[in-house]
């Protein structure tokens, strides 16, 4: 028995074999780092036994008068303090990249909230430039129907027949909303073009330049009234159809947002 320990101790490639043994133990250590708790304590439970069981085989070989110095012990054990450390240090550094990550996802995940919450925010005035017919439009209802189903709660119909005339605005006549969308179409103008962008030109003499923004809905490809506008710094722009009726309406959200920020 004496004589299989000391072959154990004073092998020579113990601590070769002991450097590998412990370098597998904390690539387990870390591959498993998520149920660390629990693995390091049976881990450290297991060694207190092999302390406990090679401080008693040296007691033993002690007593026997075998000359065998314990500064092989006190390394495996600083080995162990080692491990501890650099795996704790892994766990530290591993939380502290997740917690950036988790950071800038949750920035991200903020900011797409953000936007999808900015159509409740935003006023609009659904003029048609027309008398207001005894019955409204089943077309002027699903662009209302699509408006509130994307967001759009806070949308007034408005009938203004007075844009026709071109007239310049009166006092506190101007559009108070944050989005004017000007139906052409259901006013029955869009295919006139002269009166649509004289329409289109009324329209932007009555908004604020700083704080709105214009949509024209009708049918037709181009106005010449959407450009005109947006070169004296008045932001227009216009959908000639339903499918892209809603993507006009929120780029022109953005913009009043951006506006916004920027007052």
């Amino acid at each position: 028995m004496m004589d299989w320990l000391s072959h154990l101790w004073l092998h020579p490639h113990w601590p070769q074999l002991l450097a590998q043994t412990t370098a597998d133990e904390l690539e387990l250590l870390k591959a498993q780092y998520a149920a660390l708790e629990s693995t390091f304590q049976r881990y450290v439970n297991m060694v207190q036994l092999t302390l406990a069981t090679a401080g008693g085989i040296v007691g033993v070989l002690a007593i026997l008068g075998t000359v065998l110095s314990i500064k092989s012990l006190k390394d495996y054990y600083d080995t162990l303090k080692g491990i501890e450390g650099q795996v704790r240090s892994e766990v530290d550094r591993t939380i502290a990249v997740a917690l950036r990550r988790d950071r800038r996802r949750l920035v991200q995940l903020e900011s797409m909230v953000e936007r999808d919450l900015l159509p409740e925010r935003i006023a609009i005035d659904y003029v048609i430039p027309a008398a207001p017919p005894p019955r409204r439009q089943r077309g002027v209802s699903f662009l209302l129907e699509i408006l509130k189903r994307r967001g759009f709660t806070n949308v007034v119909l408005r009938y203004e027949p007075q844009l026709r005339a071109a007239q310049p605005p009166s006092s506190g006549d101007t559009f108070e909303a944050q989005i004017i969308v000007i139906d052409l179409h259901h006013a029955g103008i869009d295919q006139d073009l002269d009166v649509a962008n004289a329409v289109i030109a009324a329209a932007g003499n009555r908004v604020d330049g700083q704080r709105s923004v214009v949509v024209v809905y009708g049918t037709e490809r181009f106005y010449a009234g959407v450009p005109q506008l947006n070169q004296v710094d008045k932001y227009c722009g216009a959908s000639n159809g339903p499918l892209t009726f809603v993507a006009r309406v929120l780029e022109a959200a953005y913009v009043v947002d951006a506006l916004d920020g920027l007052s």
